[in-house]
């Protein structure tokens, strides 16, 4: 089987600096939650399909840096959330 695409060209790009691949739609929304009485910040695409809800790993991470690619891929066929823990809140 014939790859279309070196990996390793799109490796050496991505070092360079240059976009390989950008995100598609539909677009990302920002949703302030109140759980609890505690704000969470979620990041909401899609509107048909089963829901899915993606959860980041911890630390310093969040869900705009985890799923900057994954949440408008997965949103085309599902309704996708992906909350931050809280207190944290990317831009």
């Amino acid at each position: 089987m014939r790859f279309p695409m070196n990996p390793l060209s799109s490796v050496s790009a991505f070092g360079k600096g240059r976009t390989v691949v950008e995100p598609a739609s539909p677009p990302i929304r920002h949703l302030q939650l109140d759980v609890s009485g505690i704000s969470v910040h979620c990041l909401a695409a899609g509107d048909r399909g089963r829901p899915i809800m993606i959860l980041h790993a911890g630390g310093v991470d969040a869900a705009g840096l985890s799923f900057r690619w994954t949440i408008p891929a997965l949103a085309k066929d599902h309704r996708i959330f992906a909350p931050d823990w809280p207190g944290l809140r990317q831009e």
